[in-house]
């Protein structure tokens, strides 16, 4: 949402977060809570491109707040014009491939887009001289990181599709120290939980696992989620233990393992970090994901994707997740088999043809749902990077 800064005729104030999940939530939450202190005041609103903030000042003109104006074109047309001679300080999101620029990169996109020769006097000076003003700018580009590492809070502002919530897949900033020593991570809102939500539960032991079924209730049932304001964040509570419980339930039996060594998984697609970088989704995955090297990009590759046809018959192959896509096979026919009816892409607007549509034979729980008349049927799902094989090959 928009970033608001009020001022009086004495002095500014800093400028205020609204913290809001959704710009759906600026209203019912923000202004309702802040409009009347904003009444007497001069209201000045900044947000990434300048649409949001045309929306966010008609709100709260509505609530009563008559003197309120917002950055023509955003904090993107800023940078364009003043760069890094301007006040603003950090990178903006730019919600394409290129993820968050700088000033100095905002002003060389716009000097490329009208066609301008970029000028660089690097290259005409001598070596001591091209050292010296490559160690100023690195220098500069330090002290304008803003963003913190979740973590440790070290100046950290480098954005990627593979650092996400474990709860809510937020984006965070993780540095890399710390990234490796964690197997998930959770966003500001969810740091409460950190100690006791997990997607995946195959590392811990029945004791672990009814620890943090503990912790979750003690949330649940805490002052800080009052049940009419938080209904959601208490099912997502509730649904968490449950999950927990079917966990130990399968431990005790006898139809899981405890995997202590398991490696860590992409929060998206499920895949472990050995088959997917984590960057598998949105704009990621043509930009900085490459999709066949294995190890999230340390150059060793996976053996190719084998060509599949409608047509052919398949099996589950050696990348199928049980966790997240059900047992191999079923009590009648232990090895699950199928048919594909589509070759497709998994991303939207890729044209990489790496993922196949499978029907699977009616033995299979997997697949089936009701049609409109009420009875099952079978359907075709969508499967990637060797989860399904054909003739043992993926």
């Amino acid at each position: 949402a928009a970033t608001t800064t009020t001022t009086t005729d004495a002095s500014p104030t800093p400028a205020i977060n609204p913290n809001t999940v959704t710009f759906s939530h600026f209203d019912s939450t923000f202004c309702s809570q802040n409009s009347e202190s904003f009444k007497d005041k001069k209201v000045l609103m900044y947000c990434t491109g300048g649409i949001r903030c045309v929306k966010a000042s008609a709100m709260l003109k509505q609530r009563g707040v008559q003197d309120v104006s917002h950055l023509s074109g955003g904090i993107h047309r800023y940078l364009e014009k003043y760069g890094k001679d301007g006040f603003y300080k950090g990178k903006v999101f730019v919600f394409d491939q290129r993820v968050a620029l700088d000033a100095d990169s905002m002003l060389v996109v716009k000097q490329e887009e009208e066609g301008e020769k970029v000028v660089d006097d690097v290259g005409e000076k001598s070596h001591d001289c091209q050292h010296e003003k490559q160690q100023q700018q690195q220098l500069q580009k330090q002290k304008d990181v803003v963003g913190k590492c979740i973590e440790c809070n070290i100046p950290y502002d480098e954005i990627s599709g593979a650092n996400l919530c474990s709860v809510c897949r937020d984006l965070i900033l993780i540095c890399p120290s710390c990234r490796n020593t964690l197997h998930e991570f959770h966003c500001d809102r969810h740091q409460r939980w950190k100690d006791a939500y997990f997607t995946f539960l195959e590392r811990f032991t029945v004791e672990e696992l009814e620890k943090q079924k503990r912790e979750l209730q003690s949330l649940h049932d805490s002052y800080y989620l009052p049940a009419k304001k938080h209904k959601n964040v208490r099912k997502t509570l509730r649904k968490q233990m449950e999950k927990i419980d079917a966990r130990v339930d399968d431990i005790k039996v006898g139809n899981a393992v405890v995997e202590q060594n398991a490696k860590r998984r992409c929060r998206t697609c499920f895949e472990s970090n050995d088959i997917c970088d984590g960057r598998c989704w949105g704009f990621w995955k043509h930009s900085q994901s490459p999709h066949h090297v294995q190890g999230g990009g340390n150059g060793s590759t996976l053996e190719p994707i084998m060509e599949a046809k409608v047509g052919d018959r398949v099996t589950v192959g050696p990348n199928w997740n049980e966790i997240r896509l059900g047992g191999r096979g079923s009590q009648q026919d232990p090895v699950r088999f199928g048919t594909v009816v589509n070759i497709k892409s998994w991303a939207s607007g890729g044209d990489e043809l790496d993922c196949v549509a499978v029907k699977w034979d009616k033995s299979v729980d997997c697949g089936r749902r009701r049609n409109t008349s009420g009875t099952e049927e079978q359907q075709s799902e969508i499967y990637r990077w060797g989860v399904v094989a054909r003739n043992g090959q993926r």
